[in-house]
């Protein structure tokens, strides 16, 4: 892979909005040129010579090997998702565990074991107690599932109470789908795109060695970049800032890896190709400038699981091993400790 390969689609600028040179209020009713398209930037690195991993390997030094921007899709969202578990631990399981907090052995120890087992002897006789009935029922041919807190039910109008208590388990974690609809409308365009889809089908796809190992694929940095006409770079703001509204919201903060990707080479329902984009030719049949159009399918996988840290400034630091957002701010170098 040639370093710091940039590959950029759509280059041309769209039209939309404009603002009063006057006012600085946005115009509806006048179509300019905006001068800058939003992208969806994919910053690739290699794993050979980079660090994959965010808890082994020590810190990274690689380089930007390829920046794919491709324009932000019509649909972008993001998604957390948190694991919680619910723990029925009864009137005995709530006071072992106030004697095991930190001093339950102290002042009022004794009063917590008498209060343990009150409660477990008087759950224990309904549960006995139902399962006696159970039996009875069962033995006569019937059918009965009463349970301690059926016959509590039934005969002191009551149930016991579960000490119920929901616990943190962890994050999910995050995966990232983006589709787009490619259409060239240029030969470079043509050659654009094709370049594109290779570069991310190597990157995904692990390298043979001799036969016996298969090595890890390229990993991915993902951003929200503002790509001007003149083919240089900058952040829309950063992260934090006023106007940055979009970049700040919509973060990536870990190392990615691609795990879908599909391409579509007939989007429409039918295949067509192109013809020759430099004016008459004798024999069309001798060009091949690929389809019409392509839709390019893009599903990534996060690293790492979602913390404060990466959102909330209070949070970060930037001790050993810790991720700090303000490491990395898109430059085509990685320098942080990932």
């Amino acid at each position: 892979m040639s370093n710091n390969r940039l590959l950029v689609f759509p280059r041309s600028k769209p039209y939309g909005a404009s603002r009063s040179e006057t006012r600085g209020d946005v115009s509806h009713f006048d179509a300019y040129p905006t001068q800058v398209v939003d992208y969806l930037k994919l910053d690739i690195f290699d794993s050979q010579s980079g660090n994959p991993y965010n808890n082994v390997g020590g810190e990274s030094t690689a380089t930007v090997g390829s920046s794919i921007y491709l324009y932000l899709p019509p649909k972008i969202s993001e998604q957390f998702s948190a694991n919680y578990t619910n723990h029925k631990m009864g009137q005995t399981g709530n006071a072992a565990l106030g004697i095991a907090q930190p001093g339950g052995m102290g002042e009022g120890f004794s009063d917590k074991v008498k209060a343990a087992a009150t409660g477990a002897k008087a759950q224990l006789g309904f549960k006995m107690g139902s399962q006696a009935i159970n039996a009875v029922v069962g033995a006569t041919g019937g059918q009965s599932s009463l349970s301690a807190n059926s016959l509590s039910a039934l005969t002191q109008k009551r149930v016991f109470n579960p000490y119920e208590e929901t616990t943190f388990e962890g994050m999910n974690y995050r995966k990232h789908n983006f589709n787009f609809k490619l259409v060239p409308k240029s030969a470079k365009d043509v050659e654009m795109i094709s370049t594109i889809i290779k570069t991310l089908r190597v990157s995904m796809l692990p390298g043979s060695s001799k036969k016996m190992w298969l090595t890890i694929p390229d990993y991915f940095k993902i951003s929200v970049i503002r790509y001007s006409d003149d083919g240089t770079t900058e952040k829309i703001t950063a992260p934090g800032s006023k106007g940055g509204v979009l970049q700040d919201l919509y973060r990536f903060p870990t190392k990615l890896v691609l795990t879908d990707m599909n391409i579509d080479y007939a989007p429409d329902g039918n295949y067509a190709s192109l013809k020759s984009f430099f004016g008459k030719t004798d024999n069309y049949s001798d060009y091949d400038y690929g389809p019409v159009s392509y839709n390019l399918s893009l599903s990534f996988s996060e690293t790492a699981l979602m913390v404060k840290n990466f959102y909330d400034p209070e949070y970060q630091y930037s001790e050993d091993g810790e991720w700090n957002w303000d490491d990395w701010n898109g430059d085509e170098s990685e320098t942080t400790t990932s």
